[in-house]
């Protein structure tokens, strides 16, 4: 190959380089927002994916119903974390001897996130986006804690 040919190459990849470096820029950071949810009760139960803390929040669900004896209590989730939900009301379920009634009620929510510009001189952007949530509202049965034997075995577990 003359030398002629590789600074002609030299060039074109030199200018396609400089076309690129226009184009590539430093990816979009994505912030994400907590979602934004009413005053909290004592007896709601927020369900996250991330914090693997069933057992106390099973522990905290059985406390508000057999000994605190809240009338409800309510268990919410967001997206992934709906399952863990469901999770925990079934276990709760078990450790009562089916002697609870659960609702449970479905919506989407929105969320918002703040994607961070590119340029520094540039405002932040706001994305919206979807995401599926669940509330399921979990009660004794009508006369479990006045007596009787399911309330003996419920109390002992």
């Amino acid at each position: 190959m003359s030398t002629a040919i590789k600074r002609k190459d030299m060039e074109e990849n030199k200018k396609i380089k400089e076309k690129n470096k226009n184009i590539i820029k430093r990816p979009k950071k994505i912030i994400k927002r907590a979602p934004q949810r009413p005053a909290t009760m004592p007896f709601d139960i927020y369900i996250s994916y991330g914090k693997p803390n069933f057992i106390g929040q099973l522990e905290r669900a059985k406390k508000l119903l057999l000994q605190e004896r809240y009338p409800k209590i309510i268990v919410h989730a967001l997206g992934p974390a709906i399952p863990k939900a469901i999770n925990l009301v079934m276990q709760l379920n078990e450790i009562t001897h089916n002697q609870i009634e659960y609702k449970a009620t479905t919506n989407t929510v929105s969320l918002f996130d703040d994607i961070e510009p590119e340029d520094e001189e540039q405002d932040y952007e706001i994305q919206k986006r979807y995401n599926s949530a669940v509330h399921i509202q979990v009660s004794l049965k009508k006369g479990v804690l006045e007596g009787g034997s399911s309330a003996a075995k419920i109390t002992k577990s």
